[in-house]
């Protein structure tokens, strides 16, 4: 059997806390508006901010801005240390 699916459902001042991060945190990163899988993959970090409880939108954007400079130092000290 398949796992369900749970949807939540959001009021509009969620939302509206989302967006505010949602682009906050975009603008920090400097992330570009044609760039759709940054934007969605930011989108979904603020989201999973939000369901774990910050309602914050500052406090999510500067944890979205957080958590993606991590990944990106990650990777790229991953790509650095393999070897040519």
């Amino acid at each position: 059997m398949g796992k369900l699916r749970t949807f939540k459902i959001y009021s509009h001042e969620d939302w509206d806390v989302m967006e505010q991060a949602h682009r906050s945190a975009c603008r920090a990163l400097a992330i570009s508006p044609d760039a759709e899988e940054k934007h969605r993959r930011v989108a979904k970090r603020v989201m999973t901010l939000f369901d774990h409880g910050l309602r914050d939108e500052n406090v999510i954007a500067t944890a979205a801005v957080r958590q993606e400079q991590f990944i990106a130092e990650t990777l790229s000290l991953r790509s650095n240390s393999r070897p040519s």
